[in-house]
């Protein structure tokens, strides 16, 4: 019977037992579903059902009970080696690359598994796996089945060493082959994949007293210690898995990722060949600098997304790109900071390219408008000196150019408006002075016709000062002139 007690060599198993399951309800209850947890969190449980039907047994002293909770013990046994192979497949995402081959091998690799629980239970009558059992009592309260394996057995160990193996070699082929320097805790998992098929191999080929203690269920305790906590201490679980890792290395940006300390600890393909980048620079603090990335901007201090433009010159060439960088949170603690860079040299070159057309386009715009302005003062300055000229025309069409007085035309429209008036109205009559001077002729000839000309301006000015505003006088020709004296009442008023 199962008593209270816990003699020492129960303790590896209650360990495993209570460790297993504390990080089995830790990781199933997460609300974050991320590849691998549920193939991880029932490998924790397989070695929890292994560790407690080994108590059992070890406190069992009847044969039969003994060899029916030895059975139940190869559940846990023959499921192990497969749930770590599925959580190494889903957290690496290789079911999704090689999505038939996994399609066949997620139910083969069950085939051994399922072969060798029918061969355990039975045993009793075939010996396949077990065979030649017997009771031994260790110490007080404590039994060990005695037996010797059968060849069923051997097959079995070797297909679960086989696939522990190829699990790990195959992790590290496909996690080292994507990082850019090798780190310790990248050992710890690789050793954490061996620990138990060494400790296996330790029990099966050791004598004595050591084969009384089955290590392998506490060596699968440090594997599972060891993943857990080791690689959740790096997001394992929660902030970048493998298959996330993928997808930011092969992303088609450049990007970097900064740890809380602001040390850089990834940067994708794109990175690496734009600027050269090596595993060397993995650990390195920004604030101190890091070689190849001396342009890095200042990280956000602050959820909101920074953006910054970083320019590049040199060697006749222009590069210009945008970085974002984003703080990135574990619930409210900060854990690092991811910065894309975006290549936005096109975007500059045409916009430049754009400012310069619209510069361009505005100094054709101002040169047109200059130029039409200049055409539209030409212009109306034209039509300014045309309509003096039109007044000119009309005024010199009815006025003498050398005296200013009204020409032959004048005079006779304006002889017709009074003639018209006077038939209208013969109580307003109109008188006619002809003026002609004798002698001009030899004034030109004396003088000269400038002379002569003045002499006429002359008259014509004193002409004008001696009538009145309704008066008018013309030169009719040569030194002929004629004043209309308008609004006479009768011939004496005549002067």
């Amino acid at each position: 019977m199962l008593t209270l007690s816990i003699p020492y060599l129960l303790l590896p198993d209650a360990l495993t037992i209570a460790v297993c399951l504390i990080l089995a309800v830790n990781l199933l209850t997460r609300r974050r579903d991320v590849p691998g947890r549920l193939p991880f969190g029932m490998f924790l449980l397989a070695v929890a059902w292994w560790a407690f039907f080994d108590v059992w047994d070890l406190q069992t002293s009847a044969l039969g009970l003994k060899m029916f909770v030895t059975g139940l013990e190869y559940v846990g046994i023959v499921s192990i080696p497969v749930l770590i192979v599925r959580f190494v497949v889903f957290y690496t995402g290789v079911q999704q690359k090689w999505l038939r081959l996994w399609q066949f091998a997620r139910w083969a690799l069950w085939v051994m598994p399922v072969l060798t629980l029918c061969f355990v239970a039975l045993d009793p009558w075939l010996g396949w796996v077990r065979n030649d059992f017997r009771v031994l009592e260790l110490s007080p309260g404590i039994f060990t089945l005695d037996k010797s394996f059968g060849p069923w057995f051997y097959v079995h160990a070797a297909y679960s060493y086989a696939i522990l193996l190829l699990t790990a070699l195959g992790w590290a082929w496909l996690h080292f082959r994507r990082v850019q320097r090798v780190v310790w805790n990248d050992l710890l998992v690789l050793l954490a994949l061996l620990f138990p098929w060494l400790a296996n191999i330790f029990y099966l080929f050791s004598g004595g007293h050591w084969r009384s203690f089955d290590p392998t269920t506490s060596a699968f305790t440090v594997t599972a210690v060891l993943l857990f906590f080791n690689l959740l201490r790096f997001r394992f679980l929660d902030f970048l898995p493998v298959s996330r890792e993928r997808l930011i290395e092969n992303w088609g940006v450049p990007t970097l990722v900064f740890d809380q300390k602001g040390r850089l600890a990834f940067f994708n393909r794109e990175a690496k060949l734009r600027w050269g980048l090596s595993g060397g620079l993995i650990g390195l603090d920004r604030s101190e600098g890091i070689p190849k990335l001396s342009w890095l901007p200042m990280p956000p201090d602050g959820p909101e997304t920074r953006t910054t433009d970083v320019i590049f010159t040199g060697d006749r060439r222009f590069e210009a790109w945008e970085a974002k960088e984003k703080l990135l949170c574990l619930g409210k603690r900060p854990t690092g900071t991811v910065l894309t860079m975006h290549d936005v040299t096109a975007l500059r070159e045409s916009q430049r390219a754009l400012r310069l057309l619209n510069a361009e386009l505005e100094a054709r715009v101002r040169d047109r408008t200059q130029d039409l302005q200049e055409a539209n003062r030409r212009l109306s300055e034209e039509l300014d000196q045309r309509r003096q000229a039109e007044r000119l025309s009309f005024y010199y069409s009815l006025h003498d150019p050398l005296t200013g007085l009204g020409n032959r035309s004048y005079l006779l429209s304006r002889l017709g408006q009074v003639i018209e008036r006077y038939r209208r109205m013969p109580q307003t009559q109109f008188g006619l002075i002809f003026i002609n001077f004798n002698g001009f002729k030899r004034i030109n000839e004396s003088y000269g016709h400038q002379a002569g000309d003045e002499f006429l301006r002359l008259c014509s000015n004193r002409l004008k000062e001696s009538l009145r505003t309704i008066d008018t006088a013309a030169r009719y020709s040569g030194d002929q002139f004629v004043v209309i004296l308008d609004g006479l009442l009768q011939a004496e008023e005549l002067p």
